[in-house]
């Protein structure tokens, strides 16, 4: 995976469509708005980059955005502190990969809330759309190299997102994020499993219809 590139926040990523939620304060991670240290080095033939983050008297690789634990606010439930964790690790500097597993695990997480939550399902379809946005912008975040060439790591956003429109209906939209997936090596199956159920309801919708006068 790519993790040379850094960001002073998840908006600040090019191509990314994003705004952060305007009813949250981040005034309090102020202090982790920090840059990091970049050096070059060589390695077995190799011109490498570091980048080092220093937090007082420690230096670490791992960007802010990396790990972020938000500080639970009285009466707080536990979805809605798991969704502020993730809005705020949007707004720290750090890496894709970052940003990726911070959406990842909270579209996962929150996922057993539906049914309990009203709110619940719109707020893991927003999180898996901009998970989707951010690989499809910038590929490299989940790819990696061998010597078989170039391969992609394993989403839960696809699949998530696809079960959410299906279940309420959406089969073109689910259609459309299948289609993304496909560009990751899989996916395949389920296009072809839409576009039939798609058909298949088209074809029922002529023969309902009743015949003209």
């Amino acid at each position: 995976m790519n993790d040379d590139k850094w960001f002073p926040r998840f908006a600040a990523i090019p191509e990314i469509d994003y705004v952060a939620p305007k009813v949250l304060d981040f005034s309090h991670l102020a202090k982790m708005k920090i840059t990091p240290e970049i050096s070059y080095y060589n390695f077995d033939g190799k011109r490498l980059k570091s980048v080092m983050w220093n937090y007082g008297e420690t230096s670490s690789s791992a960007a802010p955005a990396h790990g972020w634990t938000a500080t639970p606010r009285p009466g707080e439930s536990e979805p809605l502190f798991i969704l502020r964790q993730a809005y705020e690790t949007l707004e720290l500097p750090g890496k894709l990969s970052d940003y990726h597993f911070a959406l990842q695990r909270t579209h996962d997480e929150l996922n057993k809330f539906i049914g309990k939550e009203v709110w619940v399902a719109s707020e893991i379809e927003k999180l898996c759309k901009l998970n989707i946005q951010l690989l499809d912008k910038h590929p490299e975040t989940i790819s990696y190299e061998n010597e078989n060439g170039i391969h992609y790591a394993r989403v839960t956003a696809f699949n998530r997102l696809i079960s959410l429109y299906e279940n309420e209906g959406y089969l073109r939209e689910a259609l459309e994020v299948a289609k993304i997936a496909t560009k990751f090596d899989y996916g395949y199956e389920k296009v072809e499993e839409i576009e039939d159920k798609i058909k298949l309801l088209e074809s029922e919708d002529s023969y309902d219809k009743p015949a003209d006068l």
